[in-house]
């Protein structure tokens, strides 16, 4: 028989504290641990899966200030999905002060500056990134290699393909998951290539000098989507050839930038125009003028983000192209370069600001700064916390995810 001390007469379940106690205690754990515990039964289950809840803790990590309309209509959007990636945003950023950045030097790096950056990953969880430079080669950078062997340099490179383009090469992209790359350039030429090959193998290949050379890349299904200096935008299809399917004069000269996301195409060009073009059948679905001179478009949760000349990224909703917000990113003058919206962070490439990471909202937050590179950055991308900036005199600067992320 057990005594009036003993332990059995305190126990307590966990579903019999009080729902704000609970809620207390959900709110000083990581939201995907938290998540899981929905699992438990019925009544954990129905407090964990409260979109409102989850809405308010986002609206706690953001200081109070709520995401923009666009964004929390957006189809993609989930409350639990955000919280957790600002959570590993806030994270991430907080770590990077502590990690030892990598640099490619030598025969590693390219020998001019480089303009197109893109990390992926394998179907076996291997990290990767390619890129292309003036220099008119591509290179595939193996990082766990870079993590996990900081001093031998050679083993960096996984691939690299010299004379890939007869002129500078400025954009790249990956086809789905089939080990293909596009690659597109100065010299009015699109490429697919076979990256599983060594070196790589030329699949197909298309010049078009009629519409100029080509500023940006995008593969989309069985298409590759081009952005034009002489003003157009040209599709092509991957498994005929790259033959022409499309053509649209879409600005009044170069156009600089595009983004795409279900039936329609987003760009920016010289003229100041942002313009969205239904893809089935190239005709404008919408634009507006006199838009901030921008260097770069970036289009996610409900919103396009302009990087702008002026040092400023400005959003504006996806679906009517109306101004939803805007902020200073660094003094004027000093332009902002690229801009990438994740799910939890808004991050801007600067000029000669380096590296910046911001919390998402209309007022965001700076949560970290590299401060200024050893050289003009020109070019980066970010992935689950790898990070990427391919700068002028043709080197990589390398971030990698903490392990314990």
């Amino acid at each position: 028989m057990e005594g009036p001390g003993s332990s059995s007469q305190f126990e307590t379940n966990l579903v019999d504290l009080p729902r704000e106690l609970l809620m207390k205690i959900f709110e000083t754990l990581p939201p995907k641990h938290v998540y899981k515990m929905s699992r438990v039964c019925r009544l954990l289950n129905r407090l964990i899966k409260d979109d409102s809840w989850w809405m308010n803790q986002i609206q706690r990590a953001l200081n109070g200030v709520r995401l923009p309309i666009a964004e929390t209509k957006d189809e993609e959007f989930t409350p639990f999905t955000t919280r957790d990636a600002i959570y590993f945003e806030e994270r991430r950023w907080a770590a990077i002060a502590q990690e030892t950045k990598s640099i490619t030097e030598g025969s590693c790096s390219h020998y001019a500056t480089i303009d197109a950056v893109k990390l992926f990953k394998s179907s076996n969880g291997a990290r990767f990134c390619i890129t292309g430079a003036r220099d008119r080669s591509l290179k595939i950078f193996n990082l766990d290699a870079i993590k996990n062997s900081p001093v031998n340099k050679d083993t960096w490179v996984n691939k690299e393909k010299e004379g890939a383009h007869e002129g500078w090469i400025w954009s790249v992209d990956l086809v789905n998951e089939q080990n293909e790359l596009l690659s597109a350039g100065w010299d009015s030429t699109v490429c697919l290539w076979d990256i599983d090959q060594r070196p790589f193998h030329c699949i197909s290949r298309k010049i078009d000098a009629e519409n100029g050379a080509v500023t940006g890349i995008l593969a989309d299904e069985k298409v590759a989507i081009c952005s034009r200096f002489h003003s157009t935008i040209t599709i092509h299809d991957i498994n005929n050839n790259l033959e022409s399917v499309g053509k649209v004069r879409a600005h009044q000269g170069a156009i600089t930038s595009i983004a795409q996301k279900g039936h329609y195409i987003y760009s920016y060009g010289v003229d100041r125009k942002l313009r969205i073009t239904d893809k089935r059948n190239l005709k404008e679905h919408l634009s507006i003028r006199n838009v901030p001179n921008s260097l770069n478009i970036c289009l996610n949760s409900g919103l396009v983000y302009l990087a702008t000349s002026s040092g400023e990224v400005h959003a504006y909703r996806a679906d009517n192209l109306s101004p939803s917000h805007n902020f200073r990113v660094v003094p004027d003058g000093n332009a902002v370069r690229q801009v990438i919206k994740t799910k939890g962070s808004v991050l801007a490439l600067t000029q000669l600001g380096g590296l910046k990471s911001f919390s998402l909202a209309p007022a965001p937050i700076e949560m970290y700064s590299t401060g200024k590179f050893h050289c003009e950055p020109c070019r980066f991308d970010y992935l689950a916390g790898d990070v990427a900036v391919g700068c002028g005199d043709g080197s990589v600067t390398f971030w990698h995810r903490p392990v314990d992320l």
